[in-house]
């Protein structure tokens, strides 16, 4: 069963200047996925540490889908830092230009776990057992 909880919606290919949303999900391995969408600033920073606190009781991966993301502020940073000390954290791509700016001129590319796409980030499915025959 997957838990939703949605502090605010907007659709993928969020022009800039949207406000920006988040969604999160959790599946039935642990994995929170958090959706990243439009600009994010300090009111979003708040919302999304929120979402980090309660991923964080998971105990398991929070996958953060970045591809939505139009603006990003230090603020947003500052949280996404925090939770990546926290609990294992990865942010999936492609990375939006906004946040490769931030993270290339703060230097802080290498304190997060990075994925090429949300595919990428998830964990792998165990394999099927062997039916043998």
């Amino acid at each position: 069963m997957v838990n939703q909880h949605e502090p605010s919606a907007v659709p993928a290919g969020t022009p800039a200047g949207r406000p920006g949303a988040l969604t999160c999900r959790t599946g039935p391995d642990g994995t929170t996925v958090i959706t990243l969408v439009g600009d994010l600033d300090s009111d979003c920073a708040t919302r999304l540490a929120r979402a980090f606190a309660e991923a964080g009781h998971a105990g398991s991966t929070t996958v953060v889908d970045c591809t939505g993301i139009t603006f990003v502020g230090l603020a947003v940073l500052h949280v996404l830092l925090d939770a990546s000390t926290a609990q294992k954290l990865v942010l999936a791509g492609p990375l939006p230009h906004p946040l490769t700016v931030l993270l290339d001129g703060t230097q802080t590319r290498g304190a997060f776990t990075l994925a090429d796409t949300l595919q990428d980030a998830l964990p792998a499915d165990p394999p099927a057992p062997d039916q043998g025959g």
